[in-house]
């Protein structure tokens, strides 16, 4: 719970401080919207939401389950989802909540900005594992530990390694790393197969430099959405580091 307590609060500070993450979120709700449109998803599951829930964009669905463990989360998510009898919303983990999410069946789960925040990634794996069928199709993103900024940070001499902690991430608390290998590696440890992975928004530089150059104008709305498309020349080296996956046979 101190954790959640503590991603919480400076999840909420970077949105009151209009911080760079608030970009990051949009783009990567649209690529979660993205991937979701190209299969089955009358029935779907987000697995963590933050202060704005993905049933709030789209509509296309029969059934959306948001399960949150952090309760000013939970509390966001009930109010935006009203009274409407499509929308569900559980305040729980979802390693605490499989004998309730196992009752219900998923085409799409979506767990997007999770996986690296949790302290077992391998027991999370394997929790959802047990909700998916055959069917199911599961949609994770992480960060990329060999984004752009990254790797000129690391021929720059600021860091060590690419798996070094940022300043960011040592805010957050958080606890892994993921580059391409290890990501698929620990999804294949859990018995899951992969459908597709990929990389998106090509990030020259860190959080804080990327909002200084938006509020100089240097940069703008269009810059942004080029660096969004420009993962197709260097398909390895965007900022988020995205998976999707079924559960093997």
């Amino acid at each position: 719970m101190e954790h959640f307590n503590r991603y919480s609060a400076e999840y909420i500070k970077q949105i009151s401080d209009n911080e760079f993450e608030t970009v990051l979120i949009t783009i990567r709700r649209n690529q979660v919207c993205k991937q979701i449109s190209k299969f089955k998803h009358d029935q779907i599951l987000e697995i963590g939401c933050g202060l704005d829930p993905l049933f709030s964009h789209i509509s296309d669905y029969r059934h959306f389950v948001t399960i949150e463990p952090v309760s000013h989360f939970y509390q966001a998510a009930v109010t935006a989802a009203g009274n409407n009898p499509n929308i569900s919303v559980i305040h729980d983990t979802l390693e605490d909540a499989l004998v309730e999410l196992k009752k219900r069946p998923f085409d799409f789960i979506v767990s997007s900005s999770i996986l690296h925040e949790v302290p077992d990634p391998f027991l999370f794996l394997k929790s959802l594992f047990d909700i998916c069928s055959r069917d199911t199709v599961v949609y994770l993103d992480v960060p990329n530990i060999q984004s752009f900024h990254r790797l000129l940070g690391l021929e720059m001499g600021l860091i060590s390694n690419l798996a070094e902690a940022s300043t960011l991430e040592r805010r957050f608390g958080r606890y892994h790393h993921f580059g391409k290998a290890e990501l698929i590696k620990i999804i294949a440890d859990a018995d899951f197969e992969l459908i597709d992975s990929f990389t998106y928004f090509l990030k020259p530089f860190p959080n804080d430099q990327m909002a200084e150059m938006l509020r100089q104008n240097i940069i703008n709305e269009v810059t942004l959405n080029a660096l969004e498309d420009l993962c197709r020349f260097f398909p390895d080296n965007g900022s988020g580091l995205a998976v999707l996956i079924r559960r093997k046979k």
